[in-house]
C-alpha cells in the first residue's frame, strides 16, 4: 500500500531549510557591524596617538631651541657675545620639524612668526635692547609649545600617566626655564640701575621668581601624579631623581628666604652659575620627559595594533563559521535527497511492471480479432 506524503510535510520542511540557511547569516552581520564599529573606534585612537607622537617630536626639537634662546638671553643681559651658530642650528632643527608636521599641528604661521624674529635680533648691541629681543623671541617659542601642545592632542589625553607628563613636559618645564632666563637676566640688569630703577626692576623680578617656583612646584606635582597612575609600572625611574636636581637647581637660583635688597646683591658670577645649573636640569629633564611620553604612546599604538589583529581574527572565525554552516546544510540536504532517490529505486521489484499505456491494450484487442 502506497503512503502519501503531508500535503504540509513538504513547505514546512522547506521553510526550516531555508531558517537554516538564514541564521548563519543572522549571526553574521551583526558581527560584521561590531568589527566595523571596533575598526572604526580603533583606527581614530591609533591617529590621535600617532598625531600626539609627532608633536613630541616637535617638541624634541623646540626645548633645545629653548635652551639656546635662554643662553643668548643670559650672554646679552652680561654683554656677553651670544653664540648665533648653535642658536642656527637648533633653528634649523626645528625647520626640519615644521616641514614634516606643521601642516598637521597648524604651527607653519607661528614658527615662520619665530624663526623671523630670531633672525632679526642684530648680532651686538645694547644689552638691555638685545635681551629685550630675545625675551620676546622666548614669549613667542613659548607660544609655539603651547601650540603644538593643544594641535597634537597632548593637552587632553584620556590616559593620566601621559596627560600628566605632557603638562609637565610641555608647559610647566618650558615655562620654568623661561622664568628662570628671565629672573636671571632682569636681576643682572637691575643692578646697573640707579636706586630708583631698581625698585621699579622688581616687580619684574618678583613675578620671573613666582613664575619659577609656580612651575617647578607643578611640574613636580605633575610628575607625582603620573607616577601613581596605572600606567606606572612602567614609568623610568630616573624620573624623579632628574626632578629633585631641578628642584634643588631652582632653589638655589631663587632662596625662600632671599629678601628684595639681598636678590639685589647677590653675585653675578653666583648667579650665572645657578641659572645653569636651572637650565641644565631643566634640559636633561626634558628630554626624558618627552622620551617618556614617545614610549607610552609607542606602547598604546602596539596595544591598538594587537587588538585590531585580535578583531580581524575573530571575524574571520565568525564568518567562516558562518558561511560553513549553510554549506553544510545544503550538502547534507544534497545527500539525503540522493539517499531517498536510491531507497525509491531499491524498493521497486521485477513484478512492479508499469502497466501499459491504453493505447497498446487496444492494438493488442484488434491483433487478437
Amino acid at each position: 500500500m502506497a503512503t502519501s506524503t503531508s500535503p504540509d510535510r513538504r513547505p514546512r520542511g522547506t521553510v526550516a531549510f531555508i531558517v537554516r540557511l538564514l541564521l548563519p547569516l543572522a549571526l553574521i552581520v551583526p558581527t560584521v557591524v561590531l568589527f566595523g564599529m571596533h575598526r572604526q573606534s580603533n583606527g581614530d585612537d591609533a591617529a590621535f596617538a600617532t598625531t600626539e607622537r609627532h608633536g613630541v617630536a616637535y617638541l624634541r626639537a623646540l626645548v633645545p631651541l629653548e635652551i639656546e634662546l635662554v643662553n643668548a638671553q643670559a650672554a646679552a643681559a652680561t654683554g656677553s657675545p651670544v653664540q648665533r651658530g648653535s642658536l642656527m642650528a637648533a633653528v634649523g632643527s626645528v625647520a626640519e620639524l615644521d616641514a614634516e608636521h606643521g601642516a598637521e599641528l597648524l604651527t607653519r604661521d607661528r614658527w615662520a612668526d619665530l624663526r623671523a624674529r630670531i633672525e632679526a635680533v642684530p648680532p651686538t648691541g645694547a644689552p638691555g635692547t638685545l635681551f629685550a629681543s630675545y625675551s620676546e623671541a622666548v614669549e613667542l617659542l613659548l607660544d609655539l609649545i603651547s601650540k603644538v601642545r593643544e594641535a597634537s592632542g597632548l593637552a587632553r589625553d584620556p590616559y593620566a600617566a601621559t596627560f600628566n607628563l605632557a603638562d609637565g613636559g610641555a608647559q610647566e618645564l618650558p615655562d620654568g626655564i623661561a622664568a628662570a632666563g628671565r629672573y636671571a637676566g632682569l636681576l643682572l640688569q637691575a643692578r646697573r640701575l640707579p636706586a630708583a630703577g631698581q625698585a621699579d626692576a622688581l616687580f619684574g623680578i618678583a613675578a620671573a621668581r613666582s613664575d619659577l617656583i609656580g612651575a617647578a612646584r607643578d611640574l613636580a606635582e605633575d610628575v607625582q601624579a603620573a607616577a601613581q597612575s596605572s600606567e606606572s609600572h612602567r614609568l623610568d625611574g630616573s624620573l624623579l631623581t632628574k626632578i629633585d636636581a631641578f628642584t634643588r637647581a631652582t632653589d638655589a637660583l631663587v632662596p625662600a628666604t632671599a629678601t628684595a635688597s639681598a636678590t639685589l646683591s647677590t653675585d653675578p658670577a653666583q648667579l650665572g652659575r645657578h641659572r645653569d645649573d636651572v637650565v641644565r636640569a631643566g634640559a636633561e629633564l626634558s628630554a626624558s620627559l618627552l622620551s617618556e611620553i614617545d614610549a607610552l604612546l609607542g606602547e598604546r599604538l602596539a596595544d591598538l595594533d594587537s587588538r585590531d589583529t585580535t578583531a580581524v581574527a575573530a571575524l574571520a572565525a565568525a564568518v567562516l563559521l558562518g558561511v560553513a554552516a549553510p554549506v553544510v546544510t545544503v550538502l547534507l540536504a544534497l545527500r539525503r535527497r540522493r539517499r531517498g532517490a536510491g531507497t525509491t529505486t531499491a524498493r521497486r521489484g521485477p513484478d512492479d511492471t508499469p502497466p501499459a499505456p491504453r493505447h497498446d491494450s487496444v492494438e493488442r484487442l484488434h491483433a487478437a480479432r
